[in-house]
């Protein structure tokens, strides 16, 4: 009834479809190792230390002149 990603939908695995989100919209701004990195963290965030979470969002993103919300030019 709910469609998958809802909360209340029991028949699709939410971890599967946040992967998926993780790694196509996370490509577009970072390297695959730092990518891999920053998904663990956030995932395992429960179990970092204060020190830890001072810099877990400490990333060098991609930039480029194409936006990628806009058509070719």
């Amino acid at each position: 009834m709910f469609p998958a990603g809802h909360s209340r939908n029991k028949s699709v695995s939410l971890h599967d479809i946040l992967q998926h989100k993780f790694k196509v919209l996370g490509k577009t701004a970072l390297d695959k190792q730092e990518l891999i990195r920053f998904v663990v963290n956030l995932e395992n965030i429960i179990e970092m230390s204060n020190e830890d979470l001072w810099d877990i969002y400490d990333c060098s993103f991609k930039f480029t002149d194409q936006p990628i919300d806009e058509p070719p030019r």
